[in-house]
């Protein structure tokens, strides 16, 4: 079981962001979202980082990106132990700590890219709301 009071989300750090000039000319429907993530640990220190990246890319020409945007999101968990087990001596995460870890990353940046997008030439860009257990399948 998971104890929302025992993940501490302690940290975010924007490593990239760039906005192509073509999203000016673009409309919201023209654009298709990716996304993937990258998890690491310390297992010691109950640390846990997630690093998300989002890129908008042009329907019609799928290898050119319009923006991209990549955060650290630092957790300390304090039952960390309870949610993994290790299977030649590498950790195996529960699957439904690694979602609720997305979900509140995602979340997150949802908000900041909104409020960021907002003063920005992307401002018709909401992050779609999404089905977290989907991200599992998207790590880089």
């Amino acid at each position: 079981m998971i104890d929302p009071l025992k993940i501490h989300l302690t940290n975010i750090v924007k490593l990239t962001e760039t906005i192509s000039s073509d999203c000016l000319n673009r409309s919201v429907e023209e654009m298709e979202m990716d996304i993937s993530h990258q998890m690491m640990h310390n297992l010691e220190k109950k640390k846990v980082k997630l690093n998300i990246q989002i890129a908008f890319l042009c329907k019609d020409k799928p290898d050119q990106q319009l923006a991209a945007f990549s955060y650290d999101f630092f957790y300390t968990i304090d039952d960390l132990e309870v949610h993994y087990q290790l299977t030649n001596e590498k950790p195996l995460f529960d699957g439904l700590f690694v979602s609720t870890l997305l979900g509140i990353s995602y979340s997150t940046i949802r908000g900041i890219l909104f409020q960021q997008l907002t003063e920005a030439p992307l401002k018709n860009i909401l992050l779609p709301v999404i089905n977290v257990p989907d991200l599992l399948k998207s790590k880089n």
